[in-house]
């Protein structure tokens, strides 16, 4: 029997983690873009590709999103600046 499972990304694990210890939280950088780099510290751009699917980037996404719009957390996009 073949399984998807899904393993969050360490920035989703410490999200859950602040959500449960701050009063206020703001995420910056989460989700994906193909218009950026795979990652804030690249130095030049590097598309994203994902090397095996442990991580479901979209449902990550979806997840930042509705935390978004019940005012939980507040997600700054790339977009947004």
């Amino acid at each position: 029997m073949r399984v998807h499972s899904f393993r969050p990304t360490t920035g989703a694990i410490m999200t859950m983690i602040a959500l449960h210890t701050c009063d206020k939280l703001s995420l910056y950088g989460m989700g994906y873009n193909n218009k950026y780099s795979s990652h804030y510290y690249d130095k030049k751009y590097t598309d994203f590709h994902p090397p095996v699917r442990s991580h479901d980037h979209t449902r990550e996404i979806k997840l930042w999103d509705s935390l978004d719009k019940e005012s939980i957390v507040y997600w700054y996009r790339r977009d947004d600046f």
